[in-house]
């Protein structure tokens, strides 16, 4: 399989934002928990304020559809 390392910091405001406005972590799971089911995300960095968020992609296609959803 050839993964795709992406940083993902510019669409994450968009993501964390629909995430805490439609989402109950409750029962949906943690941001994280939710990238990885709905997009195949897996995260390879931690957040910091300066720092990339580097996350894996399974391939271009699921890079392209995540892309174009919080462009």
């Amino acid at each position: 399989m050839n993964e795709l390392r992406v940083d993902i910091r510019p669409y994450f405001p968009r993501v964390a934002n629909y995430y805490w406005d439609n989402m109950d972590p409750a029962t949906d799971g943690s941001i994280w928990d939710w990238l990885r089911r709905d997009y195949n995300i897996v995260r390879i960095y931690h957040i910091g304020d300066t720092k990339p968020l580097w996350v894996h992609f399974p391939d271009d296609k699921m890079l392209m559809w995540f892309k174009l959803r919080w462009i």
